[in-house]
């Protein structure tokens, strides 16, 4: 599920030949039997498909039969919504052919549910530890995992790398690096900013960069040196990095080569031309403004709601600087949150004079 790009032995992309050929193929083999079964047991046939909400979030074209095997434009969820689709689109119009045919079964297709299982062990967006970082390196070179230590009171939890090989590190460094939820679009030309808190026991030398689908290909990168006593304490790095190509399933990456312990928190990467810095596309929070709305929804649903009461959003606290913010676990979707994208708007209230309300909105893309 969300793997990485692979063929399958009949040289088909892997998520589309497990999740729809295999079952349109089963499916083919069977028909003759179940429509004679049918019509000896005068009892309606059922075919079911397990599809899944996913299908929704497909290539926005769609099935892209054309580009089954495209590697270079992959996307690990939108091909895995692709097969989903897939699946539905079978059910549909197979349920329409038998219907023509006079025969009694039914194809349907349905979504599961979600639970955490090792079907997520390709990704980091839903995956079985929780974690949204992925490491780059193996146990004999560093070792990641998560420390109760922050420069913020509210959120007490930093990422620490122990980077175990020296002049034994692989040439490109060891480190971690994150998708986003679906991947990052990084268009070339365009530039991104990126922030993160950041303490040493010695000196450092972190290689920041913006890398295509499973790491291939550098699409922008920046190098943060500092002595030991530059980065003894916490110590805010700000970068700014333009891209020299563009993918719309990029990672950001953080890895070096020297030997040493390193932490980081609150790391973010924004593009810079956005609405006033927070993150949202200009055009489209301009036509927000110019609507001059006097209401605004807050997102509901799963995210606000949460499976357990203890996991529901808290908006009081999304409110003050982002990293101060205590954030929240998104236990429908298994990732945690900083609640970091919140806008102030002014609208009209029932005096007719401009008001100030505060919205956080949140954003997976």
């Amino acid at each position: 599920m969300a793997c990485p790009f692979k063929l399958s032995k009949d040289n088909i992309e892997l998520q589309f030949a497990t999740n729809h050929i295999g079952h349109f193929l089963l499916t083919n083999l069977l028909l003759d039997t179940m429509k004679k079964t049918t019509r000896e047991s005068k009892k309606e046939g059922r075919i079911v498909n397990v599809a899944s909400e996913a299908h929704r979030f497909a290539y926005p074209e769609g099935i892209r039969f054309d580009k089954i095997n495209d590697q270079s434009s992959y996307n690990n969820w939108r091909a895995y919504g692709q097969s989903k689709l897939a699946n539905v689109l079978h059910a549909n119009q197979l349920t329409k052919h038998l219907k023509e045919d006079g025969v009694n079964i039914t194809a349907n297709s349905l979504h599961p549910g979600t639970i955490v299982t090792n079907l997520f062990r390709h990704n980091s967006a839903v995956n079985v530890s929780g974690d949204p970082w992925s490491i780059i390196g193996n146990e004999t070179n560093i070792n990641v995992e998560t420390d109760r230590t922050s420069i913020f009171e509210r959120n007490k939890i930093a990422l620490r790398l122990e980077v175990l090989c020296d002049n034994t590190c692989p040439a490109d460094g060891v480190g971690v690096y994150n998708p986003g939820f679906w991947g990052m679009n990084i268009e070339q030309g365009k530039k991104y900013k990126v922030v993160f808190y950041a303490r040493s026991t010695g000196p450092l030398n972190l290689a920041v960069s913006f890398t295509g689908p499973n790491g291939v290909g550098n699409l922008a990168s920046t190098v943060i040196t500092g002595s030991a006593s530059d980065f003894s304490n916490w110590t805010k790095v700000e970068a700014v990095l333009e891209a020299k190509a563009t993918s719309r399933n990029s990672r950001l990456q953080l890895t070096t080569t020297a030997k040493g312990v390193i932490w980081l928190d609150q790391v973010s990467a924004m593009p810079v031309d956005t609405y006033k810095g927070h993150g949202f596309r200009s055009d489209l929070f301009q036509m927000l403004l110019d609507m001059k709305p006097s209401f605004i929804r807050f997102p509901g649903g799963c995210f606000v709601e949460g499976e357990a009461l203890r996991n529901a959003f808290r908006w009081k606290a999304s409110v003050g600087p982002w990293e101060e913010r205590p954030g929240h676990f998104g236990d429908v979707w298994k990732y945690w949150t900083d609640d970091g994208i919140q806008v102030c708007i002014l609208y009209k209230g029932s005096s007719g004079r401009n008001q100030r309300g505060v919205v956080s909105i949140h954003d997976k893309a």
